[in-house]
């Protein structure tokens, strides 16, 4: 990782302190999803929205915590915040 690029200002260590307390609550929302078994699923679309919303968590936590680490100085882990969400080609 790159070290600090810049010195955070207030505003940018609120604004991270806001970040990885949504990802906080997004991890729980996947840990909940992920602690019911997939047995509990009545067919097979249930279990493919079970894993889509499961992927759209992960992608969201990914983001999250990549504009987290901008507003602290970092890079982030991908090119862009929004790589996260954004389909593979």
């Amino acid at each position: 990782m790159n070290p600090l690029i810049h010195d955070p200002s207030p505003r940018d260590l609120d604004d991270a302190r806001s970040a990885l307390r949504h990802v906080g609550e997004l991890a729980s929302a996947a840990l909940g999803i992920s602690r019911d078994r997939a047995e509990a699923c009545e067919s097979t679309d249930d279990l493919n929205q079970r894993l889509q919303l499961m992927q759209y968590l992960v992608d969201r936590m990914g983001w999250v915590a990549d504009v987290g680490l901008r507003k602290l100085g970092h890079d982030g882990s991908l090119a862009r915040a929004e790589d996260w969400m954004l389909p593979t080609v």
